[in-house]
Formats: C-alpha cells, structure tokens, sequence
C-alpha cells in the first residue's frame, strides 16, 4: 500500500500465500505513478479464517529485503553467474591438466598415488568446454577446508578467522557472529548491489541461510536453499534457468551452489556410466561415485551456460567456476584430529577435519569474452579469495581495505606475477604453502591425530611437494631451517589477523539481560521525553533498574526512586537510546514516551532482531510473551536518516544463549549425519533428520 502527502491510503496490490510453502517469492509492483513524490510505502501480512471459518493456521509471512528501484542503467559493466560445485577437486576437470605438471608428479620420488586423479576426458565435458573459452588456474586452492569459511573466502577475498569467524567451531557464539558483521565483510554480492546489479543465489548450502545456527548472511537480495536428498541439482539449474528467461534485460549477478560431489556419494546410473573406466579411470568404486556425482553437476552448468547463449547474454557475462573445497580421496590421508567431534569418520571421503594439500584444491575458471583471454591455462599457485579481488579489478571497483587476495586480471594477460604464499585455515589447524614446502601447524589442543597408523601426537608436518606431492614423507626433522622460515610467515599473518580480530565489547553484564532502546526519526531532529520503572514479578518484593545513555549527553537520563526520567533531542544521522539493565530479569520494565510532547505513536515501535512493527512495546516489556517479541541475538539493520520509529531488543541471557546453541547443534548434528560427515553422531529419530543424500 501507499499513503500520499495528505493522508490518502491506496493499495496497489495484494496475494494469497498458501500455509506450508516455504520458499521466497519475488513480487514486483509497479510505483511509477508515484514518481518524484514523498510517499510511505507499506508491506504488510496479516493471516485470513479458514473457508470454516476457524482461526487461521500458525503459518507467518515474511517480507525479504524490499527495494525501490529506478529505472537507470546500472554500473557494473557485465553480468555475473557464479558457479560453486562444493567437493570439487580442481584434478577432476580435465581441461585443468598441464602436461608438464602430470608428468612431473609422476616422475617424483613418491609418487601421488591416489592423492592425485588422472586426466579423465569426457567426465566434465561442459566444464572442459568453459576453460576453453576463458581461463583456468591448474593449481588452485580453496582457503578452507570446509564450506562455510570456504565459501565466505570465495565471496569476499579474505579469509573467514581475518573477519572474526573462526574456522573451527561449526556453530559460531553470537558475540562471534555480532563481531563478523561488524567487521562490514566486504562481501560481493552488496559491492555489486551498490553497481545497479540484482543479487540471487540457488544453492544448496545451509551455511549460507542467515538465519541458521551454523550459517551467516552473505548479502545477497534473494536466495532459495534446496535442502532435498536428489533432486537438489534439477531444481537449482530450474531455478536458474527460469530467472534468467524472466530477468535477461537487467543487469544481475546469480550464485549458483551445486552440491552433488558432496558424500554420500549416489549418482544416477547415467552419470556414473560416464566415469571413464580402468585404467584410465580409478578403480575404487567410492571414488568412482565422487566422479559420477560431478558429471551430474557438469552437466547442470551446461544447461545453464547453454542457455546464456541462447538469451543473448554470453559476451556480457563473467562466468566464474570454482568450488568451496576439494575433497580427500588418498587412503594414506586418513588422519583425524580427536577433540573436534565425537567419534570422527575416517579422514578419507571427506574434508572436515583434513587439511591436506588435494583436500583444497579446486578448480578455477574466468570466461568473459569481452576482457579475458580463451584457452588460456595457468600453472601459477592462485587461491580463492582472488576471485572478489578479480572481479573489483574488472568492474574497475574499489577495492574494500579487508580483501586479502590479488587480482587475477594481469596474470591472465600473461603479465608476471609475485609468488604469494597459500594459506588455508583449517578446524583446529592451518597451513602454509610457499613455492615447494608446505607446512602444517596445528593447535595444541588438536594434536593428537588418529590415523591409518594408530594414534599418535603431531604438532606440525612439512612435506615438499615437488618430490612428494601426495604430501606421504614427513620430512620436518630433517628441515628445521625450512619450517622456522615457513612457520614465522603464517605466524606473522596470524598476529595481523589477531590485531584485526578483536572481539566487540559488549554492556551485557553477569546474567541479567539488556533491553536496549534505540530512538531515530528519519533525519531529523525531534524531542523525545518520558520515564521508565520496573515492578517486581510475582512473588518477589523488589526489582532494581539500571539504565545507561547510549550517545547521549550525560544530562539526558536522571535517576527518581526506584525508575529514570529522561529528555533529549533525536540525532539526524545516527541512533540514540539507553540500554536498560533489570534485575531480577523477569521484571517488568514499563516506560511513558512522548515526542514532541505528544505521546509517542505505537505504530511506530518495532521490535526484535529484524525490527518487526510491535505496537504491544508502546508503553513497556511487561510480561513472558513481550520478551519473546523484543527477544534478539542481533541488532536490526537501522538507517537514522530514512527510518523513524523506537527499535526495541531484548538480549538473550545464559541459559536462553545456550538453548539456543543447542538447537543449533542438533540442526547441525542432522545435516552433517543426512550428508555422511557423522553416522553415529545424531541420536534422534529417524524421521528428525532429513533423508541421506
């Protein structure tokens, strides 16, 4: 709906939702007939009575990210269709393979053995034809092991602990959570929203949907998780496809997430026919369904990138292919740091708890006719955090200060390059690759390894990868010189990162919550005034409030009794407000709030972590059901000169922290058992957890 200068209301367009369909819906409406005008725009959802008229089912409708947009033509100079295929090893693609490089390895004095794939024609037959009209990187590593800091080091050219999530934990704290996106990661899909570009992500990544507890919001406008046991691929290249058809005049950046090559490993009978057989193709029947799980993905991109051609759109599209983290197909990397999880899988089949040099190595591949080069292969160490810093140097874009890679623009045009080292952070360990050493430094906790061996303590290893590239000799005792050198390069980064990684303080104290208000009025200045009290639950005699501004002149509160009064002048460009302390924390707090003299207007008070509209929280948070309502582990997204109202959360204390945490872990404990990481981890029902895929 839309109210004009004067008070008239419009509704310009309303839908039905049916209960149960949980996915996001684009819905356009046309606000020209508005244009230059100074109108409020309002989204709202309310739940209609059955046809029996009973009440309506328990099923909310959320809005996401609403944006105006105005006709203009956008910055970014060419779209943008970023595939992920997660579990992808860069060895896997044939049109990845030097010649000189496959013979260099086996000629080593330890041969890879089954760290290394052999060059497998016809597997990826689309992905082969991709590297042929652009270029591709033969030694390519993913900076993580795992896909969430995976993918976050693909999707803002540094690496996830740099930004202040640690790679370790599966489920983050919130205080780590709070401090990541204070940090303003310079995450792609908002640079490329401030260019005019339209953000959507098909994927099937649950580290990716904010709002889990093991996943961060990337930023983009509009994405649909496929969580379903096979069909995960047809539906995400449809989804692709059909947005493309519907969308082909705007400029857009998609992220298409594929997760077929991810275990347990089931490809339809076609698709494993594909594999080529031995002895060109491996003979161990696991590896062979990797291979046939990553025919099945080819051939989604096929679709998808056949279609660019079909819709016109090839020679102004930046096709980016890469992959989250490889995968561990050696029978001698079998190791496993214990501590980490209860009862670990075996370190091979998998990438968790690995950090081996093929269990990072991932394909890379640029193909934008318009500016790079085709059938170009390069045998430089390149990493994935220099793709955001590739497509900056493209878009001719700012570069954000926290990007940590290099542009791969002026290797692609032949131009010389400075060796970088290869970092990768791994759960509970790191490594660093410069030229042909490659340490592996591990935390003390996380020492003690489980291997093909039996148990044993390691707190580094060296390999060089010329004479072992299968990383199989252990040869730090004989290097001392070589890991001192190595491991004072990733300590020095390490305490760069340290500096950066400080974590946020926080007003929270002992186990009270804090009710925080936070006052804007749309850039301009306004009085705000009243007072707040607390009353003591049931049973109890006293409550105590607490209350401290919050960039306020030290005047603005003044403490009467037991409650505040308070009276100040709103900011134009920033928040204001108080954070209320209440002991015993299932007090009541009520307030009385006037602006301007005037009582403040309920409609205009919002609450919770997404700032929903809680005109209940005009006049206090009085009772169990208000709390939940202003309950929040985030602060809402405010902007001080375009929003007006009163933001009202309420944090989480210890124990509801660590309920929440606990949800969070047996979601998590249920998809890492539905994809193979932990057979005997989840104890829940059979029909909690989803279908193994």
């Amino acid at each position: 709906a839309v109210t004009v200068a004067g008070g008239e209301r419009r509704v310009l367009a309303a839908r039905a939702l049916q209960p149960g369909q949980r996915r996001w819906v684009d819905w356009r409406v046309d606000l020209s007939a508005f244009g230059g005008q100074n109108v409020e725009l309002e989204l709202s959802t309310q739940a209609r009575p059955g046809e029996d008229g009973k009440p309506p089912p328990a099923a909310p409708a959320f809005w996401g990210s609403p944006v105006v947009l105005a006709p203009a033509a956008a910055s970014l100079p060419f779209n943008i269709v970023f595939f992920v295929v997660d579990a992808l090893r860069g060895d896997a693609v044939a049109g990845l393979h030097d010649p000189k490089l496959d013979a260099q390895m086996a000629r080593a004095p330890h041969p890879p053995l089954d760290a290394w794939l052999p060059k497998l024609e016809g597997l990826t037959p689309n992905l082969d034809a991709l590297a042929g009209r652009g270029v591709s990187f033969a030694r390519a590593s993913s900076a993580s092991t795992w896909t969430r800091p995976g993918t976050i080091a693909m999707l803002t050219g540094a690496r996830s602990g740099s930004l202040g999530l640690s790679p370790r934990e599966m489920i983050p704290s919130i205080k780590e959570v709070q401090q990541f996106y204070a940090l303003k990661p310079p995450f792609l899909p908002r640079l490329l929203r401030t260019r005019g570009a339209v953000t959507r992500a098909f994927v099937n990544n649950f580290y990716l949907v904010g709002y889990a507890g093991v996943g961060v919001d990337i930023g983009f406008e509009g994405m649909i998780d496929h969580r379903h046991p096979t069909n995960d691929t047809e539906w995400i290249t449809q989804d692709t496809l059909t947005w493309l058809r519907e969308n082909k005049n705007q400029r857009f950046a998609l992220f298409v997430n594929y997760g077929s090559p991810h275990s347990p490993y089931e490809p339809p009978a076609a698709d494993l026919q594909a594999v080529p057989p031995s002895p060109v193709g491996p003979s161990n029947a696991t590896v062979r369904a990797y291979l046939g799980e990553i025919h099945k993905d080819d051939t989604a991109i096929g679709r998808v990138v056949a279609e660019l051609d079909a819709l016109g759109l090839r020679e102004d599209t930046l096709v980016i292919v890469t992959a989250d983290h490889g995968e561990t197909l050696s029978v001698e990397h079998e190791s496993i740091p214990l501590g980490l999880m209860r009862d670990p899988p075996s370190g091979r089949f998998h990438h968790l708890l690995c950090i081996w040099d093929e269990t990072v190595r991932v394909p890379i591949i640029l193909s934008y006719p318009k500016r790079l080069p085709q059938g170009v292969l390069i045998t430089e160490p390149v990493q994935t955090t220099d793709i955001v810093p590739t497509v900056i140097d493209l878009a001719q874009m700012e570069r954000p200060a926290a990007t940590q890679g290099r542009s791969l623009v002026p290797l692609a045009q032949g131009k010389p390059a400075v060796a970088q080292p290869i970092i990768v952070e791994g759960r509970g360990a790191w490594a660093i690759r410069d030229g042909r050493y490659r340490l592996i430094v591990r935390e003390r906790a996380y020492q003690r390894l489980r291997t093909i061996h039996g148990e044993r303590t390691v707190a580094l290893e060296l390999y060089d990868l010329e004479n072992d590239p299968g990383e199989r000799d252990e040869i730090s005792s004989a290097h001392p010189d070589i890991v001192q050198r190595l491991k004072s390069k990733l300590e020095s980064h390490l305490n760069a990162q340290a500096r950066r990684d400080q974590p946020i303080s926080s007003s929270q104290s002992g186990a009270h919550p804090i009710i925080r208000l936070r006052f804007v009025t749309a850039g301009t200045r306004h009085r705000a005034s009243g007072s707040l009290e607390a009353s003591p639950p049931p049973g109890e005699h006293r409550a105590v409030l607490k209350a401290r501004g919050v960039r306020l002149d030290a005047r603005a509160l003044r403490e009467r009794g037991g409650g505040w009064d308070f009276d100040f002048s709103t900011e134009p460009d920033r928040s204001v407000g108080f954070d209320l302390e209440v002991d015993p924390p299932t007090a009541d707090v009520k307030w009385r709030l006037l602006v301007d003299g005037r009582p403040w207007p309920a409609e205009r008070v919002y609450a919770g972590s997404f700032g929903l509209r809680a005109e209940t929280l005009a006049g206090g948070v009085v009772g169990e059901p208000m709390r939940t309502i202003a309950a929040a582990e985030l602060t809402p997204l405010v902007d001080p000169k375009r929003d007006w109202g009163l933001f009202v959360t309420r944090d989480s204390i210890a124990h509801e922290v660590e309920l929440t945490r606990e949800g969070a872990s047996q979601e998590t404990l249920r998809l890492m058992h539905a994809w193979g990481y932990a057979a005997d981890e989840v104890e829940s029902d059979d029909a909690a957890a989803p279908a193994p895929r």
